[in-house]
């Protein structure tokens, strides 16, 4: 059994099966599961395999609600298309998450729901073209350019008659249990200051971790809230720790200038390898866990853990419980 390294760690890190008994943290990285990624469904799965960590990205919708959702816009992954900012959670109510060899990528169709568009684009064109033609005859003007809101409604009806998953708002998945812990990406500015009643409403402090690439939106969710909780740090905090480090520094600028009590962080970064052992044990001096993000391959998996990491995120729900259970750090909840 690991012993505890940290123990001024926040209620977050330690107040938790694998917390208490100083097991590495296992992670499932939206769900683990990238054909229904951060819907509740992927993330009841994770939690029934074991899980009691769940990482996942919130934005905010055009009035106000915290949806649990990764990218800027719908297309990649969902039967719609547009910024999720652009649409109300009315709206995305009738959206499904489905697989993106569905869905297609870089915001176009490909596959079955491709052609399910083009045979409702060609359905409700003949219909449009039909009714056009009528009124022509009857008034003498043509009117093709009304043709296209009776094309998007067909497209939205064949899109509908995809099974998936409904878009999950944040405070659903927040009340789904009370005993997983929430690592949270805010993915837009607004999502900072939309968390925090939501978190206060549960008082779930303690079961939520706030993270984000910009530092800025962790200050504003701290402002927000008026009380601090679990951080990771975003770019800024990395690289001043990564520049404070050869000064002896670390510690300082974790705590009193950062604020964060872990660093989520990705093996290499470009060219450069992050995750070494002088970084990994300059962060844990300093009072810091260190948490690797997306590792899928189990020898990979097994390399960092014997290299100290205190956590490993993952896509493949099963790669990393497997791991994990083979030494004896399963189940996590």
């Amino acid at each position: 059994m690991r012993t505890v390294k940290h123990p001024s760690l926040p209620p977050y890190l330690k107040d938790s099966l694998p917390g208490r008994r100083g097991w590495p943290l296992a992670f499932a990285h939206r769900g683990a599961d990238t054909a229904r990624e951060n819907t509740l469904a992927a993330f009841r799965a994770a939690v029934d395999r074991g899980y009691g960590y769940l990482e996942l990205d919130v934005r905010t919708t055009r009035d106000g609600v915290l949806m649990v959702f990764h990218d800027e816009v719908l297309d990649r992954v969902t039967t719609g298309t547009g910024r999720i900012s652009d649409h109300t959670w009315e709206e995305l109510t009738r959206v499904r998450v489905i697989d993106p060899a569905l869905a297609g990528r870089g915001g176009h169709r490909e596959g079955p729901l491709a052609e399910a568009e083009a045979e409702a684009e060609a359905e409700a064109g003949a219909g449009a073209r039909a009714r056009t033609g009528t009124a022509a005859e009857a008034t003498g003007s043509g009117t093709a350019g009304r043709a296209r809101p009776g094309a998007d409604a067909a497209v939205g009806t064949a899109l509908g008659t995809y099974e998936g998953e409904h878009l999950l708002r944040f405070e659903d998945l927040l009340t789904e249990w009370d005993d997983v812990h929430l690592n949270v990406d805010l993915k837009d500015e607004a999502a900072a200051e939309a968390i925090a009643p939501i978190v206060a409403r549960h008082d779930a402090w303690d079961r939520v971790l706030v993270a984000s690439f910009h530092d800025s939106r962790r200050r504003k969710f701290t402002r927000a809230a008026g009380r601090r909780v679990a951080m990771s740090g975003g770019a800024l905090a990395i690289g001043a720790l990564v520049l404070a480090a050869p000064l002896g520094l670390t510690r300082f600028v974790a705590r009193r200038l950062a604020h964060i009590q872990c660093v989520q962080v990705p093996v290499r970064q470009g060219p450069v390898t992050v995750v070494t052992p002088r970084f990994v044990s300059r962060c844990q001096t300093a009072g810091l866990q260190v948490h690797v993000w997306v590792v899928d391959d189990p020898a990979e998996m097994e390399r960092l853990l014997a290299l100290g990491v205190d956590g490993l995120m993952t896509d493949d729900v099963e790669a990393l419980a497997s791991v994990m259970e083979a030494r004896g750090f399963w189940p996590q909840r």
